[in-house]
């Protein structure tokens, strides 16, 4: 809407700016011609726009990767990961993130396809039709559900006539709540997958679960590159004078399922 609108106004904007403003009239046919192009011009790049927005890629195979997440953490640098690589494979991706998050900074700063929408915890009626509109505009195959409010993003978004397969990504240890939605929700019959990034995470599910068929495990990895190629980042050896020592450390979120306190009393022995 926003575009067309800008197709339509920018034009009249353009011509009546450069024509009446700007005293076009006085030079006769040739302020009256330099106006018409400007506006032409104006209305040529909206319609540009436009059509891009509208075509839809031509690739074998398209994935909407959805994620609520705000913050900044591993799982957010998995994403981008992940969709780097499918990237570079020739896979068509498209982020569905949250507003002001940092996976949007991220992608608008690299230049990555995405859309951003306000998640209100999955629980979006316009956000929903928003993604049916997107996946079939993009003709989407798959979608890769990141986060909690994403799965149940994903599921309205079927009910309301999605037909993208769906694959549910789970980074947590947490097993499932007890009640009767949570259930449901982890055994929608649409999910066709469940990719678990460690057989510990998939241990906790199972049992809740109904379909044997339903995980794969695939273990989050780092790509060394980005890290060794970094330049004046502070170096731990040179701050505390660790040149020839072996350093052993854990890099993670002081949360408790990252069990800092066990590798603590590791570090004492």
């Amino acid at each position: 809407f926003y575009l067309s609108a800008k197709a339509i106004i920018s034009p009249l904007w353009g011509f009546f700016y450069g024509y009446f403003i700007k005293l076009g009239f006085l030079d006769g046919w040739y302020g009256l011609t330099i106006a018409i192009i400007s506006s032409m011009e104006s209305y040529l790049k909206y319609t540009k726009a436009i059509i891009s927005k509208r075509t839809p890629p031509q690739h074998d195979l398209s994935i909407l990767h959805l994620s609520s997440i705000t913050k900044w953490r591993g799982g957010e640098q998995q994403v981008i990961t992940l969709v780097d690589q499918l990237r570079a494979d020739g896979v068509y991706t498209h982020l569905v993130v949250a507003k002001k998050s940092e996976l949007a900074k991220y992608c608008k700063k690299h230049k990555l396809p995405h859309t951003t929408i306000r998640y209100f915890n999955g629980f979006n009626f316009f956000a929903a039709l928003k993604i049916n509109a997107l996946s079939k505009r993009l003709r989407t195959d798959v979608i890769n559900m990141h986060c909690s409010p994403s799965h149940t993003l994903a599921i309205f978004s079927n009910l309301l006539g999605n037909k993208a397969r769906l694959v549910l990504t789970r980074r947590v240890i947490y097993p499932i709540k007890p009640s009767y939605l949570s259930i449901k929700k982890y055994n929608f019959p649409a999910i066709e997958r469940i990719i678990c990034v460690s057989k510990a995470i998939k241990d906790v599910l199972s049992p809740q679960i109904y379909r044997d068929n339903a995980f794969n495990v695939v273990y989050d990895g780092v790509i060394l590159d980005r890290i060794t190629s970094l330049k004046n980042v502070p170096s731990i050896r040179t701050e505390y004078q660790l040149n020839d020592k072996i350093i052993v450390t854990i890099i993670a979120a002081l949360s408790p399922e990252k069990d800092h306190i066990t590798f603590l009393r590791a570090a004492q022995l």
